[in-house]
């Protein structure tokens, strides 16, 4: 019998949005599978949708305490050996679980994707080194799949609000530390921009600080013999590159 997965789905405004992620997570040829919805205190007709998936669809609702505190809430009640993020404003590829859960091998931690494609040379799959995930994460949220043991071992999402928009990279970071963790070379994951998103072009300094956050941590977590001080020097570089796009994208 296939491994139990957990879909958890973090929701917050998302009436409009929140069925066709669900229907993705449903739509999966993988199976079987627990979706799990967690509306953050959302004031729009959010639990009016939920209530029309009480059937197949395990929902809680919360005050309002951001995206880790969601998801921290959905792993709180998932049974699966493997969880996929699933963020409210995006939609899977229906073969997304299947091909994920079929390269979980031996001390692979995480498997996620973008929507680039290029560079696959024919491989299935590259691996991710930490290093290169601290520099320019290569995952979107709702790309990945990661072992449920990881976070029992690891922790979960961290909630502080400093790093919101940013608490799954700091999972990957500490995944990655531990694990294997593979870039699969397939667009598993439709991205939909929504205006005043926190990863939107207009929230670049908020996700600057929140990403240099994330660093200050890793950095102080490294302690004083840092090995490759080279390495920080690039992820911090990168951040601040990023930072200014975003603000020239939106015309600061």
């Amino acid at each position: 019998m296939n491994p139990l997965v957990s879909v958890i789905i973090p929701a917050y405004n998302a009436a409009h949005l929140l069925p066709d992620a669900i229907e993705s997570a449903l739509a999966q040829t993988y199976h079987p599978l627990e979706v799990i919805v967690v509306d953050d205190g959302s004031t729009d007709e959010t639990p009016e949708v939920l209530a029309r998936y009480r059937s197949r669809v395990t929902a809680f609702r919360q005050d309002n305490g951001g995206v880790a505190a969601a998801r921290n809430r959905a792993l709180d009640s998932a049974h699966g050996v493997y969880v996929a993020c699933l963020d409210a404003d995006d939609i899977w590829r229906p073969d997304k679980i299947e091909i994920q859960v079929g390269l979980m091998t031996d001390g692979v931690g995480l498997i996620g994707s973008s929507a680039d494609e290029t560079g696959a040379r024919g491989r299935r799959t590259r691996e991710v080194s930490r290093a290169e995930i601290l520099v320019n994460n290569p995952f979107s949220a709702s790309s990945v799949l990661f072992r449920m043991a990881c976070v029992r071992e690891l922790g979960p999402f961290d909630p502080r609000r400093d790093f919101l928009g940013v608490e799954d990279w700091d999972l990957w970071l500490r995944i990655a530390d531990r694990y294997r963790a593979l870039y699969l070379f397939r667009n598993t994951v439709t991205i939909r921009a929504v205006a005043g998103s926190v990863s939107s072009i207009g929230n670049a300094e908020a996700m600057f600080r929140a990403e240099m956050a994330v660093l200050d941590k890793h950095a102080a977590g490294a302690g004083a013999g840092i090995p490759d001080r080279w390495l920080w020097r690039r992820a911090r570089a990168h951040r601040h590159f990023a930072a200014a796009w975003g603000a020239a994208m939106a015309g600061r």
